[in-house]
């Protein structure tokens, strides 16, 4: 409501439960206003972060499919490694997380709370029992209305084929690792 709105304006817009590397309507826009504009929204930050995300996973592809192209293709040229991927990584950093880092750098985002609230973070991955964790957290709780939970949930949706990464299977003819992409 717009009480809470005025009491808690970093609160809005809400952020809808996402899903992997989502769409966040005016994200550019909450960008610039969290980084330039002094105005952090858990938006803004979200859609930074997803940002990054989505950059760092645009580039891992292009390194895995590299890295296997490298394997098969018997042309003398320089082999991948993983300073490669580290750099790779180091540059998405710098372009995407850096600058949130900068702009806040020794102070807070929002208001700190003063309310004996409890906030929760959980990371939880491909967790079947997640909702009986957040059922007893709640349940478990003397003032369950001071209690926050912020999760990321790490699943693989729509029976889809995950996959996850790559790994060693042998060693080709010239003594070099063999790459197979494994799924998740």
């Amino acid at each position: 409501n717009n009480e809470n709105q005025q009491l808690e304006p970093h609160l809005y817009p809400r952020l809808p439960h996402l899903p992997i590397f989502p769409s966040i309507d005016n994200n550019e826009t909450l960008i610039q206003n969290t980084l330039l504009h002094n105005k952090p929204t858990i938006a803004g930050i979200a859609a930074s972060i997803y940002q990054f995300l989505n950059a760092l996973h645009v580039s891992n592809q292009k390194f895995a499919t590299e890295l296997l192209e490298d394997e098969s293709n018997k042309k003398k040229k320089k082999k991948k490694n993983a300073n490669d991927l580290r750099a790779a990584y180091v540059t998405q950093v710098q372009q995407h997380l850096l600058p949130l880092e900068k702009a806040y750098r020794g102070r807070p985002l929002f208001p700190i709370r003063h309310d004996d609230s409890i906030f929760v973070s959980i990371a939880a991955f491909r967790e079947h029992l997640l909702a009986d964790t957040l059922a007893s957290a709640y349940s478990s709780a003397t003032h369950p209305d001071k209690l926050f939970c912020g999760v990321v949930v790490q699943n693989c949706f729509d029976n889809t084929k995950c996959i996850g990464g790559v790994k060693v299977v042998g060693k080709d003819k010239m003594g070099r690792d063999k790459m197979q992409k494994i799924d998740g």
